[in-house]
């Protein structure tokens, strides 16, 4: 009986610290590697990749040419991002440009988060899934 007690108590703690954990284990910076908007593919360039980067409640990164910021919280599996601002420079070639237009579309939607070796965003007609990046050495 004792045992049962206790699985059950470590159980309850862990869930009640999910959300720091969570928060602490997607700290950091990924990459796209693979991406859906509305059934379509968002193109994933080599040369201009699409980035996340969460440090504290901010979230920051590139969308293919562009780079973006604002601020995020963490709900258990539920993300909301706010106060999203992204420069406004031109790339070339143009599907540098889809890929962007479809990352800006994609991240307004999402509001459902998932961590299983990879980090996948998810929402209304969007899924969104990154890798880690290595952290770049301290100098």
């Amino acid at each position: 009986m004792w045992r049962v007690a206790l699985i059950t108590a470590l159980a309850l703690i862990s869930t009640a610290c999910l959300g720091s954990d969570f928060a602490d284990s997607v700290e950091g910076s990924w990459q796209m590697t693979s991406g859906k908007v509305d059934g379509e593919e968002i193109p994933i360039i080599e040369t201009h990749p699409i980035s996340i980067t969460f440090e504290g409640d901010q979230v920051s990164g590139t969308a293919s040419c562009n780079g973006y910021g604002g601020t995020f919280e963490f709900d258990d599996s539920t993300i909301t991002f706010s106060d999203l601002a992204m420069t406004e420079m031109g790339c070339s070639p143009q599907e540098v440009m889809q890929a962007e237009s479809m990352f800006a579309t994609a991240i307004t939607r999402v509001d459902r988060v998932s961590l299983d070796g990879q980090l996948t965003l998810s929402g209304a007609g969007v899924e969104m899934v990154f890798e880690a990046l290595e952290p770049l050495p301290k100098s």
